[in-house]
């Protein structure tokens, strides 16, 4: 059976031999059969291509389609990473979970980490801005994502650059950086309404310094507020995909549930090389 009609196979005969010729020589090169036959490492708007070439195939829209299962090895930039899930979970391998967005502005795709794989976001930590090789990922036809299973494998391959940790770099209108502070106030948490009261969400307000101990207020919402209270006064923390505000004459950043918090733990000199170097506007 020659690799075309293999793959019409795959497809329980609902594509043509000249899609599936297609198929492999555009497209499937980026990807693993379910058997772990391997390619080269592809980028996210590969597999985004290869992902609509797969629904494409489907002949009949009227007919059950089940895609077979594919796995990738991808390697691109950390667009965003949200924060973690609060509360109980319910039990199970999927218990715990994170959302990693990799790609650039108009072609991302979600990376769904599930377990001891989403334990590593934070452990290492991942950051948004660096750029991460994620092998044996299980593409997901159906949501257009990609899950994580027990033989996936996550590195870092380049760590960000852009981070903004002196505060006279910020403007109004900012809208998507990436901040470094240390932690000299913090609120209460609070609930607060929001969108005219028919919104409820958690607020939390604290001031951040830069290298040169110049200060901002930072404006913290939903997941964001609850992330703060796992952070003491005098903490490093950095804020992704943040924003910028101006209120009452002076600048204020603001994140939510959009945004990530946490403790920042990277060396000294680190940073140092890190805030010469500023994000640009929308990233």
């Amino acid at each position: 059976m020659s690799d075309a009609e293999d793959v019409v196979d795959q497809f329980s005969g609902m594509i043509s031999l000249e899609h599936a010729s297609r198929m492999i020589s555009d497209q499937v090169s980026n990807a693993k059969d379910s058997n772990g036959v391997g390619a080269r490492i592809a980028v996210v708007t590969e597999v985004l291509s290869f992902i609509e070439s797969v629904r494409e195939s489907r002949a009949d829209p009227g007919r059950a389609f089940k895609a077979p299962k594919y796995v990738v090895d991808v390697q691109d930039v950390i667009y965003r990473i949200f924060n973690g899930r609060q509360g109980s979970e319910a039990a199970g391998p999927k218990a715990t979970r994170r959302i990693v967005v990799l790609g650039k502005t108009g072609s991302t795709i979600n990376l769904n980490l599930f377990g001891t794989s989403a334990a590593i976001v934070d452990s290492k930590p991942l950051e948004r801005g660096g750029t991460m090789l994620v092998k044996n990922a299980v593409i997901d036809v159906a949501s257009g994502e990609l899950d994580s299973s027990k033989a996936t494998s996550i590195s870092v391959v380049a760590q960000p650059t852009s981070v903004v940790n002196d505060f006279s770099m910020l403007k109004a209108g900012d809208t998507g950086i990436d901040v470094i502070g240390r932690v000299i106030e913090i609120s209460q948490v609070r609930q607060i309404a929001r969108f005219g009261g028919s919104v409820s969400a958690s607020f939390c307000s604290c001031r951040i310094a830069d290298s040169k101990n110049s200060t901002v207020a930072v404006s913290l919402f939903g997941s964001c507020a609850t992330a703060i209270g796992k952070v003491s006064t005098q903490s490093t923390i950095k804020l992704e995909f943040c924003s910028v505000n101006a209120i009452d004459g002076s600048l204020v950043l603001s994140a939510g549930d959009n945004s990530r918090l946490f403790s920042y733990s990277r060396s000294a000199a680190g940073r140092k090389d890190a805030s010469a170097l500023r994000t640009s506007a929308g990233k």
